[in-house]
């Protein structure tokens, strides 16, 4: 009679207004349920199949009465039938779970629960939960697709799977196994950041490059006045020992190194990832967030930029695996950073930061491909950032909208700067947005400049110096043989 009392209220969808009673019967429903188990003990987990979806499916009711009772009902029937804890009773059953919810979701029997049953078992179960729901984003999709003019269904599915994403996170190991072989194939390597050669590492570079043809050249001399004046070796060209003397060390050493280049050393071990099921389900949820990005409900973008922005380092640990993801879901992340809504931009430019650190160079020339709409909205947020500065909101500082994206789109061009293959076109573009002034105080974008180009921002600061007095009285350098004029900007 309990199971029917909750089943009814599942499938009828009582509404609790119009029908106070009801709270009331469903609480005295779980305490009889509760009772039960404890009675039987381990002789209920029989009835579990039919008594845990309802259970667990009441954690989401309106009512906190009702929420609270199946708290302790699903601790009380965890402990009666002899489990540890509600995780372990979840992940012993978790067939009967998946089952039940994935069975409302393949009949389009959307009560607003079932999201909320699928998020409290994340919660309950953790990542061990994960490889179970396969099956499960499957069906979630279907029902995106059957019923995406639904904005709060949407927005409920798609956190569902926003916390698969976090929850697999969590799991450590479950995303990538990690193994030594003697393959010479080798990942791609990430961007990181250049080193620049200073004038005396150069200086010294073109010295011992000079020193080596010049050895050569006279090793080459020396060889053909010796076969002019008819010298020729002595000893024979044996093996390290021949007729019981003892070979050149010099002819042995020379041979040595011709044969290390005709057979050269075995290549080193190098990492082959092999992805699980966790990784494949969390590559597959991001591959498909893709064709919601262009969803009219705001809160749902914002989840799904969220979404890449967690799972991608999940999923560069396999670059043959990761790399064509970004290919697919590029445009559609890229196009967001040109919306009007604040969050929305700062969530994008937060994707393509995560992207430029995972991808490395692999994202280049979609940086150049893509600049002038950048660029453009770069210079955008910077004068509409001003203008709060300069009305009567600018009195909130790094709270104020303006700032707040200002401030992502330079954390991403720092990154774009430090991880990606840039121009000196790029370069100088940034340097003459921010100026000499907005260098100097955007100390990450600076530093990721220098090291791409440190003369340029070294102009920029200077010229600024120039123009508002900062730092004294402008000096002319001094170089014997040179003399330097004062040039007004």
């Amino acid at each position: 009679m309990s199971l029917s009392v909750l089943n009814d209220a599942i499938d009828l969808g009582v509404d609790e207004e119009a029908d106070p009673m009801s709270p009331t019967l469903q609480c005295l429903a779980l305490e009889a349920i509760s009772l039960t188990a404890q009675a039987q003990k381990e002789s209920f987990r029989e009835d579990l199949v039919d008594a845990l979806y309802p259970i667990v499916h009441l954690l989401g009711s309106l009512s906190r009465a009702v929420q609270s009772h199946a708290i302790v009902t699903l601790n009380s029937v965890s402990r009666s039938c002899g489990y540890p804890s509600a995780k372990e009773l979840i992940l012993e059953n978790v067939d009967y779970m998946v089952n039940a919810v994935a069975l409302k979701l393949n009949t389009f029997d959307l009560s607003p629960q079932a999201p909320v049953v699928l998020g409290m078992m994340l919660r309950l179960a953790g990542p061990s939960l994960i490889p179970y729901l396969d099956d499960m984003v499957v069906s979630i999709f279907a029902a995106l697709d059957a019923f995406h003019g639904y904005e709060a269904l949407c927005e409920a599915l798609l956190g569902v799977l926003a916390q698969v994403v976090e929850e697999s996170g969590k799991g450590g190991g479950l995303l990538a196994i990690t193994t030594n072989t003697g393959d010479s194939s080798s990942p791609l390597p990430r961007g990181k950041r250049r080193k620049l050669l200073t004038g005396e590492e150069l200086i010294q570079g073109i010295k011992s490059n000079l020193r080596k043809e010049q050895e050569k050249k006279k090793e080459a001399e020396q060889e053909e006045a010796d076969i002019a004046a008819g010298k020729f070796p002595e000893k024979p060209w044996g093996k390290g020992k021949e007729n019981g003397k003892n070979e050149d060390p010099a002819i042995m050493e020379e041979r040595d190194e011709e044969n290390e280049d005709q057979h050269p050393p075995p290549p080193p071990e190098t990492q082959v990832v092999k992805t699980t099921k966790t990784y494949d389900l969390v590559q597959r949820i991001t591959r498909l967030s893709q064709h919601y990005l262009t969803h009219p409900s705001y809160p749902l973008r914002l989840k799904l930029l969220r979404l890449i922005s967690t799972a991608s380092p999940l999923l560069s640990k396999n670059e043959d695996e990761f790399l064509p993801l970004v290919n697919d879901i590029w445009p559609a992340v890229l196009n967001r950073l040109f919306e009007d809504e604040p969050h929305i931009t700062i969530s994008a430019a937060e994707a393509v930061t995560t992207l430029a650190q995972e991808c490395g160079e692999f994202i280049s020339s979609r940086i150049v491909d893509a600049w002038p709409g950048i660029k453009r909205v770069f210079v955008n947020c910077l004068r509409r950032w001003e203008r709060e500065k300069a009305s009567k909101t600018g009195n909130m500082g790094a709270y104020s909208p303006g700032y707040k994206v200002w401030d992502a789109l330079c954390g991403m061009m720092a990154a774009v700067v430090e991880f990606c293959r840039v121009s000196d076109e790029i370069v100088n573009d940034i340097c003459r947005i921010l100026g000499g002034e907005g260098l100097s105080r955007r100390t990450d974008l600076r530093n990721s400049l220098e090291g791409v180009n440190p003369e340029a921002v070294w102009l920029e600061i200077e010229i600024w110096k120039a123009k508002s007095g900062v730092g004294g009285k402008w000096t002319l350098p001094t170089l014997e043989g040179f003399k330097f004029y004062e040039v007004v900007f």
